[in-house]
């Protein structure tokens, strides 16, 4: 698996990024079908398909005092993510807003 460790690393795909953006927590079917449809505009246009999450959530920044409780953790997350087949995921440090990780298979 690449892990690409900013977002300009996005321009080493030699593709299209068809982006499907959310915290994705608990991957229910509202979160497949979008990660599907990303899926299948990517595989329409010949592009790659990546999954942008956050960790923590973005709540912790925007409204520390309302952060919900997460059902998925991020490593689970993840893997029910690769579970779906065929997607990249972007990971998106919400912490301190810097860094980022990303993985694609």
């Amino acid at each position: 698996m690449k892990i690409l460790r900013s977002i300009e690393a996005l321009a080493e795909i030699d593709a299209p990024v068809v982006l499907a953006a959310s915290v994705f927590d608990g991957l229910h079917l509202g979160h497949q079908a979008v990660l599907q449809s990303a899926m299948d505009s990517a595989a329409l246009i010949g592009g790659v398909p990546v999954a942008l999450t956050f960790d923590p959530h973005p709540a912790t920044v925007l409204r520390p005092d309302k952060v919900p409780c997460l059902l998925t953790p991020l490593d689970f997350k993840l893997e029910l993510i690769e579970r779906l087949g065929g997607m990249g995921v972007f990971r998106e440090k919400t912490n301190d807003g810097a860094g980022c990780h990303c993985r694609f298979r």
